[in-house]
Protein backbone atom coordinates (compact mmCIF):
# COMPACT_ATOMS: atom_id res chain seq x y z
CA UNK A 1 0.00 0.00 0.00
CA UNK A 2 1.62 3.18 -0.99
CA UNK A 3 1.51 6.36 1.48
CA UNK A 4 -1.61 7.64 1.90
CA UNK A 5 -3.82 4.39 0.20
CA UNK A 6 -5.16 4.01 3.46
CA UNK A 7 -6.42 7.71 3.72
CA UNK A 8 -7.60 7.84 0.06
CA UNK A 9 -9.43 4.49 0.11
CA UNK A 10 -11.40 5.98 3.89
CA UNK A 11 -12.55 8.94 1.99
CA UNK A 12 -13.74 6.75 -1.17
CA UNK A 13 -15.56 4.54 1.64
CA UNK A 14 -17.08 7.80 3.03
CA UNK A 15 -15.04 6.93 6.27
CA UNK A 16 -13.29 10.04 6.43
CA UNK A 17 -14.06 13.29 5.07
CA UNK A 18 -11.81 16.00 3.88
CA UNK A 19 -11.46 17.83 7.18
CA UNK A 20 -10.09 14.31 8.06
CA UNK A 21 -7.47 14.33 5.13
CA UNK A 22 -6.56 17.48 5.97
CA UNK A 23 -5.59 17.82 9.71
CA UNK A 24 -3.79 14.67 8.88
CA UNK A 25 -1.79 16.10 6.63
CA UNK A 26 0.03 18.14 8.38
CA UNK A 27 2.10 14.81 9.99
CA UNK A 28 4.50 13.02 7.91
CA UNK A 29 3.13 10.20 4.87
CA UNK A 30 4.23 7.65 7.58
CA UNK A 31 2.15 9.03 10.45
CA UNK A 32 -0.85 9.96 9.06
CA UNK A 33 -0.93 6.61 7.74
CA UNK A 34 -0.24 5.08 10.96
CA UNK A 35 -2.79 7.89 12.69
CA UNK A 36 -5.36 6.87 10.51
CA UNK A 37 -5.62 3.05 10.76
CA UNK A 38 -4.66 2.95 14.40
CA UNK A 39 -6.63 5.65 15.76
CA UNK A 40 -9.28 7.42 13.36
CA UNK A 41 -10.80 4.49 11.73
CA UNK A 42 -10.96 2.06 15.25
CA UNK A 43 -12.01 4.68 16.99
CA UNK A 44 -14.20 6.27 14.44
CA UNK A 45 -13.22 9.65 15.32
CA UNK A 46 -14.80 12.89 14.37
CA UNK A 47 -12.58 15.07 11.98
CA UNK A 48 -12.14 17.72 15.47
CA UNK A 49 -11.17 14.81 17.40
CA UNK A 50 -8.41 13.70 14.61
CA UNK A 51 -7.43 17.10 14.48
CA UNK A 52 -7.20 17.35 18.28
CA UNK A 53 -5.14 14.09 18.27
CA UNK A 54 -3.15 14.46 15.58
CA UNK A 55 -1.60 17.70 17.06
CA UNK A 56 -1.15 16.53 20.59
CA UNK A 57 0.47 13.52 19.12
CA UNK A 58 2.75 15.61 17.14
CA UNK A 59 3.36 17.65 20.01
CA UNK A 60 4.07 14.70 22.00
CA UNK A 61 6.34 13.57 19.95
CA UNK A 62 8.43 16.81 19.47
CA UNK A 63 8.51 17.59 22.94
CA UNK A 64 9.80 13.47 24.30
CA UNK A 65 11.58 12.89 20.77
CA UNK A 66 9.38 9.91 20.09
CA UNK A 67 8.32 8.58 17.31
CA UNK A 68 3.56 8.61 17.11
CA UNK A 69 4.55 4.67 16.88
CA UNK A 70 6.32 4.79 19.89
CA UNK A 71 3.87 7.08 21.94
CA UNK A 72 0.82 4.89 21.00
CA UNK A 73 2.39 1.38 21.13
CA UNK A 74 3.29 2.18 24.87
CA UNK A 75 0.61 1.53 27.67
CA UNK A 76 -1.20 3.20 28.69
CA UNK A 77 -2.22 4.26 25.18
CA UNK A 78 -1.38 0.78 23.14
CA UNK A 79 -4.10 -0.60 26.42
CA UNK A 80 -6.84 1.11 25.13
CA UNK A 81 -6.65 0.43 21.98
CA UNK A 82 -6.16 -2.81 22.34
CA UNK A 83 -9.34 -3.10 24.76
CA UNK A 84 -12.57 -4.94 23.71
CA UNK A 85 -14.84 -2.32 24.68
CA UNK A 86 -16.83 -0.23 21.97
CA UNK A 87 -15.50 2.31 20.20
CA UNK A 88 -16.76 5.54 21.81
CA UNK A 89 -15.40 4.22 25.10
CA UNK A 90 -12.11 3.57 23.80
CA UNK A 91 -12.22 6.42 22.15
CA UNK A 92 -12.96 9.27 25.32
CA UNK A 93 -10.51 7.14 27.46
CA UNK A 94 -7.50 7.63 24.83
CA UNK A 95 -8.20 11.26 23.91
CA UNK A 96 -8.73 11.63 27.90
CA UNK A 97 -5.11 9.87 28.89
CA UNK A 98 -3.44 11.59 25.67
CA UNK A 99 -4.48 14.95 26.94
CA UNK A 100 -3.28 13.88 30.49
CA UNK A 101 0.07 12.73 28.50
CA UNK A 102 0.49 15.96 26.55
CA UNK A 103 -1.08 19.11 29.28
CA UNK A 104 0.72 17.11 32.73
CA UNK A 105 1.16 19.96 34.65
CA UNK A 106 -2.53 20.83 33.56
CA UNK A 107 -3.84 17.59 34.67
CA UNK A 108 -2.27 18.24 37.90
CA UNK A 109 -3.77 21.36 38.56
CA UNK A 110 -7.10 20.06 36.78
CA UNK A 111 -7.14 16.87 39.70
CA UNK A 112 -6.62 19.05 42.81
CA UNK A 113 -9.14 21.30 41.43
CA UNK A 114 -11.43 18.06 41.13
CA UNK A 115 -10.53 16.43 44.16
CA UNK A 116 -11.29 19.47 46.87
CA UNK A 117 -14.57 20.35 44.48
CA UNK A 118 -15.67 16.98 45.28
CA UNK A 119 -15.27 17.34 48.60
CA UNK A 120 -17.54 20.42 48.62
CA UNK A 121 -19.96 19.09 46.68
CA UNK A 122 -20.12 15.98 49.15
CA UNK A 123 -23.94 14.88 49.18
CA UNK A 124 -25.00 17.15 46.72
CA UNK A 125 -26.86 20.40 46.10
CA UNK A 126 -23.43 22.45 45.09
CA UNK A 127 -21.48 22.44 41.72
CA UNK A 128 -18.23 23.92 41.48
CA UNK A 129 -17.13 24.77 38.29
CA UNK A 130 -14.24 26.40 37.08
CA UNK A 131 -13.71 28.21 33.74
CA UNK A 132 -12.58 26.06 30.46
CA UNK A 133 -9.02 25.24 30.98
CA UNK A 134 -9.14 27.57 33.94
CA UNK A 135 -8.71 31.11 32.46
CA UNK A 136 -10.06 33.67 34.39
CA UNK A 137 -10.02 34.56 37.85
CA UNK A 138 -14.14 33.37 38.67
CA UNK A 139 -14.91 29.96 40.06
CA UNK A 140 -18.83 28.90 40.13
CA UNK A 141 -20.69 27.80 42.94
CA UNK A 142 -24.03 26.98 42.91
CA UNK A 143 -26.41 25.99 45.03
CA UNK A 144 -29.61 23.82 44.33
CA UNK A 145 -31.79 23.74 47.03
CA UNK A 146 -35.87 23.19 47.86
CA UNK A 147 -36.04 24.54 51.03
CA UNK A 148 -34.66 26.79 53.59
CA UNK A 149 -33.16 24.08 55.86
CA UNK A 150 -31.33 22.53 52.63
CA UNK A 151 -29.63 25.82 52.01
CA UNK A 152 -28.53 26.16 55.43
CA UNK A 153 -26.65 23.25 55.32
CA UNK A 154 -25.07 23.85 52.16
CA UNK A 155 -24.13 27.29 53.02
CA UNK A 156 -22.88 25.40 56.77
CA UNK A 157 -20.82 23.26 54.10
CA UNK A 158 -19.39 26.04 51.86
CA UNK A 159 -18.55 27.83 55.58
CA UNK A 160 -16.70 24.83 56.40
CA UNK A 161 -14.68 24.85 52.96
CA UNK A 162 -13.97 28.26 53.35
CA UNK A 163 -12.74 27.75 57.42
CA UNK A 164 -10.64 24.65 56.27
CA UNK A 165 -8.51 26.51 53.86
CA UNK A 166 -10.32 24.43 50.60
CA UNK A 167 -12.11 27.68 49.37
CA UNK A 168 -8.59 29.58 49.26
CA UNK A 169 -6.77 26.27 47.23
CA UNK A 170 -9.64 26.69 44.62
CA UNK A 171 -8.68 30.35 44.38
CA UNK A 172 -4.82 29.99 44.30
CA UNK A 173 -5.21 27.07 42.06
CA UNK A 174 -7.23 29.90 39.40
CA UNK A 175 -4.04 31.60 39.82
CA UNK A 176 -1.70 29.31 38.69
CA UNK A 177 0.17 29.11 42.46
CA UNK A 178 1.22 25.59 43.33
Amino acid sequence: MGEDDSIAGAMAKGEITERHARFLSALSPDDRELVCLRLVLPLRMNANTTRDAATMLDEISRRDGKTIAEIISQPPLSEILSAKSPAKERRENFMAVLRRLRFPEFSKIEDEFNVIANRIRADGGVTVTAPRFFEGDRIAFNLNVKSADELARLLERLRLAIDSGDAARLFALMRGES
